[in-house]
């Protein structure tokens, strides 16, 4: 089960979703690098990230496929993102969903 993270602040879903869009083609990277070795690979991986209040990602969860070399590879992409500062206190989480398949 993804974690539960306390985290009160707020990013606004637009700007999560643009913050996300400059980030997914990491995530397709690391899908494709992965479906040459497993060409059935697909389905929907969910990225959730708590947001430090600096706009750092400090922790981040990646599940929805079973398939650790992707889970991995998404997981460390995903560390390095950046978001705006939360808004209202401390952490914010955000996810964002993919829907892979190969293309």
């Amino acid at each position: 089960p993804p974690p539960v993270w306390a985290c009160r602040g707020q990013i606004p879903q637009d700007v999560v979703r643009q913050s996300i869009g400059r980030n997914g083609p990491a995530v397709l990277r690391c899908y494709d690098q992965r479906a040459v070795q497993a060409p059935g690979l697909r389905g929907t991986l969910l990225v959730r990230a708590r947001v430090s209040a600096t706009g750092a990602v400090d922790a981040v969860y990646v599940g929805g496929i079973e398939d650790p070399p992707l889970v991995s590879c998404v997981g460390n992409a995903a560390i390095t993102w950046r978001f705006p500062p939360p808004s209202g206190g401390g952490c914010a989480v955000v996810e964002a969903p993919f829907a892979l398949a190969p293309h």
